[in-house]
C-alpha cells in the first residue's frame, strides 16, 4: 500500500511504503504530530483511509492524542 500526499505529515505522506516502514528495524514514530497537532491517525480518519487506520492501530498508534484545538481522532 502506498500512502500519498496530504498535509505533509512525516515521511509517511511522501509516498513511502507504510508496511515496509513499520516492519523495518528503524523506529517509526506513528504518533508524530504536525504543527496543527494532527497525528497520522487524525489524517487517516479525516481522509477516510480505513486501511491506513488499521495499520496505524496495529502499530500501536495512540488513540488519545489531541490536536491543537483539543480534539482527538474520530474513528470510522
Amino acid at each position: 500500500m502506498r500512502v500519498g500526499a496530504g498535509r505533509g505529515l512525516c515521511s509517511l505522506e511522501f509516498g513511502a511504503d507504510l508496511k515496509e516502514l513499520l516492519g523495518s528495524t528503524k523506529k517509526i514514530n506513528v504518533n508524530f504530530q504536525d504543527p496543527d497537532g494532527f497525528s497520522a491517525l487524525h489524517h487517516a480518519a479525516l481522509n477516510g483511509n480505513t486501511e491506513l487506520i488499521t495499520l496505524l492501530l496495529e502499530a500501536q498508534a495512540a488513540v488519545d492524542i489531541k490536536d491543537n484545538k483539543g480534539k482527538a481522532w474520530q474513528g470510522p
